[in-house]
């Protein structure tokens, strides 16, 4: 029968075999010197278990990285390609539900603020709800432009305090803060996909909040305006 420092030798060997994908507890065997050196070597941080306490998965400490590990199972999921005039998006809920179980779906908050920070994910709210989209999936959506660029080309053409009065003028106009997109495209007389990059930038800033409106009773002209969001067009906005 194998003593502690043996079973760790063998625990650290199977660990450099296995790289990144790790082992479960399952196949390094079963004894009690075999739990007690697990635990010493988590203990001392030489290995690190990515899994939870019923489902192990062990791995040396150089792979130990749940945030990392979590981002990219976030990603897999939600960099897609966009349907027909249709945006995906993620509640906080669904992308926690959908990771590895333990501490990498534990550390969903840290990956998506890591996500966001690296311009790969986006948060907008929209109807009083954050929701989380991809950064490719929306360049894909308005046909290649950017939403996440750092220096747009189409600051000359537009900026927030050019849309914020026309906003005010409409809303005064209409006597509601929720005003059509298309609407305020049309009298700012810009690209109607440079307005959208630029709402959907506002919403995910905070500063501003999508909204459904009546799709049944809006021309095809408003519905061009829409801004499609897990099939649900959100034609007004409007701004805090």
């Amino acid at each position: 029968m194998m003593n502690i420092d043996q079973q760790k030798e063998k625990i650290l060997k199977k660990l450099k075999e296995t790289g990144p994908d790790g082992v479960s507890k399952s196949r390094l065997g079963k004894s009690k010197s075999l739990g007690v050196a697990l635990n010493e070597l988590q203990k001392d941080r030489i290995i690190g278990n990515l899994g939870t306490s019923k489902r192990v998965r062990y791995v040396l400490i150089e792979f130990y990285n749940p945030i990392e590990r979590a981002g990219e199972e976030i990603e897999k999921f939600t960099a897609i390609e966009p349907k027909e005039k249709e945006l995906a998006t993620f509640t906080l809920t669904k992308i926690r539900n959908k990771l590895t179980a333990g501490v990498i779906r534990e550390k969903v908050p840290e990956a998506i603020d890591f996500l966001i920070n690296e311009r790969r994910l986006l948060k907008i709210k929209a109807c009083g709800r954050i929701n989380f989209i991809h950064a490719s999936t929306v360049k894909s959506y308005l046909g290649g432009f950017d939403a996440y660029a750092e220096s747009r080309s189409v600051d000359a053409d537009i900026n927030r305090d050019m849309i914020l009065e026309s906003y005010e003028t409409i809303k005064r106009q209409k006597g509601f803060p929720n005003i059509e997109i298309y609407e305020l495209q049309q009298d700012l007389e810009v690209p109607m996909d440079v307005l959208k990059s630029f709402l959907l930038e506002e919403s995910r800033k905070g500063r501003a909040v999508l909204s459904l409106g009546d799709w049944s009773l809006s021309s095809d002209e408003v519905r061009n305006g829409a801004i499609d969001l897990d099939g649900k067009p959100h034609l007004l906005i409007r701004f805090l």
